[in-house]
C-alpha cells in the first residue's frame, strides 16, 4: 500500500482527532473507508537504535491471542520526505482506557474485581509467552464494555522485553519519568527485573482503584524532575502505604505486589487468582450469615417445596461457595434443609440482592452476567421477599427460545437461553446477525451459527454483517496473487442458510435496502459502481448515490 492509498482510506484530521500519545508516539481515531468501522491509528517517528513501532506490532501479533490483550490489525512504514513513519492500526474502544474509565464514573466493587481479574490474566498471558511489560498502568489498559462488563485489554508494548534476556533493563530518563509513580523499585535503581515488576504495577493500579489515589505521589514539585526525584525516593525508601482500612480483595493484593524485596513479592499472576476468587465469593456473605428470621416465614408455595422458577440476574453480584461451605451456611441460618437430595449443581448461588437463596441448575452454574436467565430452586425467604420475588419473575420470564449472548470467566463467549448453553460451542465472540442467525469468531476468522449453536458456515470471513433483506454482506481477502500481495478485501453475500448467494467479487459494498444493495469494482483506470439485486443481476450506475 502506497502512503496516498493509506490516507486516501484512513481519514483523519491529527489536529482534532488525536486519543492519545506520548514518548511512544501519537494515537489518532480514523475512519477506515474501505470496511466503514472506526479505528484506532497509533504513529511514530521510526529512528536507529529507539522504540520501533514495527516491532511492538511484531511483538504482540506473535503471542497466542489473548481477551484480556489488545491485538495489532496491521503495520505500515512509509518515507515521507527525509522520515520515516510506522503506523499501526487496531480496533477502536470507545470508553477510552482504565486512566479514562477511572477519572469519569465510580466503579463498584464487583465491577472493580472483575477489571482486576481481567488484569490478572492479561497479565499472566503476556508472563506466559515469555515477556515483561515494564510499563504496565492504567493508561496502557484499553477498556471494552461486553455485556454489561467492563472488559481490560493491555496494550503498549513497546518497553516490553523478553525474559531470556539478561534481566537487566536500563530506561532513559524520558521513558521512565513518564509512569515513574508505577515503577517497581528494581527498575528506578536498574536492578534485575522478573514477573513480579510488573506486579508491583499493578499493586499500584489496585491501590489506585481502591482508594483514587496514588501511593507514592508529590504534591509539593516545581517541575517533571523534581516530581520523579521526590516520588523516586518514597518508593527505595521502603515507606509503604498504610493499607489496614481497604477492604478485601483489594488489601490483600496491594500486600502482596508491594512488597520491596523483589524476591518476597508475588511471583506471578496466578498467585493472586485465589485473592480474587475467594473474596469473590465474600461478596455480601455478612448478608447471609445475619438473614433475619420474621415471624412470619414461607416456602414460596406451601404445597411444593424446592418450587423451580426462572430468574433475570438483574444485578451483577453474587456469592459462590463451594456445596459443603454452602450446606453449612444454610443449615447455621436455620434454613430450610431438605435440599439436599435436589441439589445436583455443582456450584450454589445466592441471590443476595432480594433475600432470596436457591440453586442454580445444573447447566447454568457458570459466571452469570447481568442479563442472563437461570432456573432457581427456592429454599426458604421472608414472606415479604417471596411476594417481591414472585412479583419480578412474573415481570421478567422469558421462554426456552429466548436466546442471548453470554461471556464465560474464561473470557469466552457462548449462546445461551433459560435452561443454560445452547450446544457445546465457545466462541472468541458472538455477534447477533438475525432472528435466527449469529456471527462467531475463532482464530479471527468469522463464520455463522443458527440459534440452535449448529454451524452453518464454518469460519473463513474476514467480518461479517447483520442481515438485511436477507442477505448478509461479508469480505474475505482475495485469492489471487495481485490480491495477496495488496491485502485486497473482497465482498459478497451469503443468504439465511449460508450460501454464498452473491460471490465474494467486489471490492466494496453496502448493505441491501429494498431489495438492491450498491457495490463497486476496481478496474486498471477507475472503479465502477452498480446496483445489483439479489440475483445478483448488476446495473451499472454514474453516481453512487
Amino acid at each position: 500500500m502506497t502512503y496516498e492509498e493509506f490516507e486516501a482510506r484512513y481519514e483523519y484530521n491529527p489536529a482534532t482527532d488525536r486519543i492519545g500519545g506520548g514518548g511512544f508516539g501519537e494515537v489518532y481515531r480514523a475512519y477506515d473507508n474501505l470496511r466503514k468501522r472506526w479505528v484506532a491509528i497509533k504513529e511514530c517517528k521510526v529512528e536507529p537504535h529507539k522504540f520501533s513501532l514495527w516491532r511492538e506490532v511484531e511483538l504482540v501479533n506473535e503471542m497466542e491471542p489473548h481477551i484480556n490483550i489488545a491485538r495489532y490489525e496491521n503495520p505500515y512504514r512509509f518515507k515521507l520526505g527525509r522520515v520515516e513513519m510506522d503506523y499501526a492500526i487496531l480496533k477502536y474502544y470507545e470508553e477510552g482506557s482504565l486512566k479514562d474509565l477511572l477519572k469519569k464514573q465510580p466503579l463498584s466493587t464487583f465491577e472493580k474485581i472483575e477489571i482486576i481479574e481481567g488484569l490478572l490474566h492479561g497479565l499472566a498471558h503476556i508472563h506466559q509467552e515469555g515477556f515483561i511489560h515494564r510499563d504496565f498502568k492504567p493508561g496502557n489498559v484499553l477498556i471494552e464494555k461486553v455485556a454489561e462488563k467492563w472488559v481490560p485489554k493491555i496494550t503498549d508494548f513497546g518497553m516490553s522485553k523478553l525474559k531470556k534476556n539478561d534481566g537487566r533493563e536500563q530506561l532513559s530518563d524520558s521513558s521512565i519519568g513518564k509512569t515513574i509513580a508505577y515503577a517497581a523499585p528494581e527498575q528506578i535503581q536498574n536492578r534485575p527485573i522478573n514477573d513480579s515488576t510488573d506486579l508491583w504495577a499493578l499493586g499500584i493500579i489496585v491501590y489506585q482503584m481502591a482508594t483514587g489515589k496514588l501511593p507514592f505521589d508529590s504534591e509539593n514539585h516545581t517541575s517533571k524532575e523534581t516530581y520523579n526525584l521526590e516520588v523516586s525516593k518514597q518508593i527505595i525508601s521502603g515507606k509503604l502505604p498504610n493499607v489496614s482500612t481497604i477492604e478485601e480483595p483489594f488489601k490483600g493484593i496491594i500486600e502482596r505486589c508491594l512488597v520491596l524485596p523483589i524476591h518476597e513479592r508475588a511471583n506471578s499472576a496466578n498467585d493472586l487468582f485465589s485473592l480474587i476468587h475467594k473474596n469473590k465469593s465474600a461478596v455480601n456473605i455478612s448478608r447471609l450469615v445475619n438473614f433475619k428470621q420474621e415471624e412470619k416465614t414461607a416456602k414460596l408455595e406451601s404445597s411444593s417445596t424446592g418450587n423451580v422458577v426462572e430468574f433475570l440476574v438483574a444485578k451483577d453480584e453474587y456469592a459462590k461457595w463451594n456445596v459443603a461451605n454452602a450446606m453449612s451456611i444454610l443449615a447455621t441460618n436455620n434454613i430450610h434443609r431438605g435440599y439436599v437430595k435436589s441439589m445436583n449443581a455443582e456450584k450454589v448461588e445466592v441471590f443476595l440482592d432480594y433475600g432470596v437463596t436457591g440453586l442454580i441448575n445444573e447447566i447454568a452454574f457458570e459466571k452469570l452476567f447481568i442479563g442472563d436467565y437461570v432456573e432457581v430452586q427456592i429454599i426458604e425467604a421472608d414472606f415479604e421477599v417471596c411476594r417481591l420475588f414472585l412479583r419480578l419473575n412474573r415481570i421478567l420470564k422469558k421462554n426456552q427460545n429466548d436466546i442471548h449472548i453470554s461471556q464465560l470467566s474464561n473470557g469466552r463467549f457462548v449462546l445461551k437461553n433459560a435452561s443454560g448453553i445452547i450446544a457445546n460451542g465457545e466462541y472468541d465472540e458472538l455477534k447477533q446477525l438475525s432472528d435466527s442467525n449469529y456471527a462467531f469468531k475463532r482464530n479471527n476468522k468469522w463464520g455463522v451459527i443458527n440459534k440452535q449453536g449448529k454451524i452453518i458456515v464454518k469460519e473463513k470471513y474476514l467480518e461479517i454483517y447483520p442481515y438485511h433483506n436477507g442477505l448478509a454482506r461479508v469480505s474475505s481477502l482475495g485469492n489471487s496473487i495481485f490480491d495477496l500481495l495488496n491485502y485486497s478485501i473482497k465482498f459478497g453475500f451469503i443468504n439465511e442458510v449460508g450460501f454464498e448467494q452473491i460471490p465474494l467479487v467486489y471490492h466494496e459494498a453496502q448493505d441491501f435496502d429494498n431489495e438492491f444493495a450498491i457495490v463497486m469494482i476496481n478496474g486498471l483506470l477507475n472503479s465502477t459502481w452498480y446496483k445489483i439485486d439479489k440475483t445478483g443481476l448488476c446495473t451499472e450506475i454514474n453516481n453512487r448515490s
